[in-house]
């Protein structure tokens, strides 16, 4: 079975391009894998006939879907449709992220014409956005999300609900060796020396709960620092100013000596931080499954998580993450020192991180991932 893997491919900052590249290492013990390389905002429509093309010449496509691979998430920008309709051989399309509908444009986007001319015809929008969404999910003949949230969204945008399938997001494989860096040598090389590390990994952006982290960092001990282990995720006005005004509020709140940022960290960089930080903090806001939070389980560290769906449904699975309630510094303080202070609940963590790593590893995703393909494939 030969399968184009339809994909952001070795691109700096981007999830779903390393996603891909820790399932692909997996999937090519079973099957040959041709990677079909997806560049963000291209949107000339001959570039995704020609990459269609290019995916027929195997026996199945494996689309990973993201708004940026293919134009953008605006209906009459996106070019997902023109990729599908050239598209001969079945496809399998794996969804990360479910945009349906639009929320009004804040200022500092775009112009305040355009932002008025879309805020004023917003309805009109969400309904096209809800047509283009159905459309979209018209041809492939199974669609892999990983969170019950974004399956339950698109069945009802489908007319065959049976051919969405829950995968859970895929845990990397951080060798033993990987993990057992020293604690002590990891903090002296970060000058961090017989500190209490708590790190927030990914990019940065106003999805990640920072506030929260710092309101509960106020309360704690002068020996613990917080280490953002990231940078913005791209360069645009938004993720500038964010990121900006992060920067003030931890000098304004008299943190500056107990915050770290790092900047974007390459892969390299990664296993330092990692062996350095005695609790991961995951107080996102977003729906969607975090390749960050699963890089922290797959280091099997302590891990507290805001209780957004994606966080219970991977704790009804194994309680491997400490859940706080959203948006409760009060509560994430309290989670903190709980751990902190109990060395066995810590452990315990770890354990049962090592345990979910091993159940959901990008080696059991590319096993589940086969089936499919080879279901597809039988009709």
């Amino acid at each position: 079975m030969i399968v184009s893997f339809c994909t952001g491919w070795d691109i700096e900052r981007d999830g779903i391009s390393d996603y891909s590249m820790y399932l692909v290492d997996e999937l090519k013990r079973f099957v040959d894998v041709n990677i079909l390389r997806l560049n963000h905002y291209v949107p000339e429509k001959e570039y995704y006939i020609h990459a269609a093309k290019e995916a027929n010449q195997s026996d199945i496509a494996h689309i990973q879907f993201n708004y940026v691979y293919f134009n953008g998430e605006l209906p009459y920008r996106n070019r997902l449709l023109t990729f599908m309709k050239h598209l001969k051989v079945p496809a399998v399309m794996t969804v990360h992220e479910v945009r349906v509908g639009h929320e009004p444009i804040p200022p500092g986007v775009t112009s305040s014409i355009k932002r008025m001319i879309f805020n004023n015809t917003l309805p009109l929008w969400k309904l096209w956005s809800v047509i283009h969404h159905k459309r979209m999910y018209k041809k492939p003949e199974r669609i892999i999300v990983h969170t019950k949230g974004q399956a339950k969204t698109i069945k009802g945008l489908v007319d065959n609900p049976e051919k969405v399938i829950l995968i859970p997001h895929g845990i990397p494989n951080i060798s033993d060796e990987v993990k057992m860096l020293s604690p002590v040598d990891a903090r002296m090389e970060l000058g961090l020396e017989g500190k209490t590390i708590l790190t927030i990994f990914g990019f940065i952006n106003r999805r990640k709960g920072y506030e929260l982290a710092l309101d509960a960092l106020l309360e704690l001990p002068e020996g613990v620092i917080l280490i953002i282990a990231g940078g913005p995720m791209t360069d645009n006005t938004q993720d500038r100013e964010y990121y900006d005004s992060l920067l003030q509020r931890i000098i304004d709140m008299g943190l500056k000596g107990k915050v770290r940022i790092t900047g974007y960290l390459k892969e390299e960089d990664v296993p330092v931080i990692m062996s350095a930080t005695d609790i991961c903090l995951a107080p996102f806001s977003s729906p969607a499954a975090s390749g960050a939070l699963s890089l922290c389980i797959g280091y099997n560290k302590p891990i507290i998580a805001s209780d957004t769906p994606v966080n219970v449904e991977a704790c009804e699975r194994i309680p491997c993450v400490e859940i706080f309630r959203s948006g409760d510094s009060k509560d994430l303080l309290i989670k903190i020192k709980g751990i902190l202070g109990n060395k066995k609940k810590a452990e315990e963590l770890s354990r049962l991180a090592r345990e979910y790593s091993e159940r959901f590893s990008y080696r059991r995703v590319a096993e589940v991932t086969v089936k499919v393909y080879e279901e597809v494939l039988q009709g």
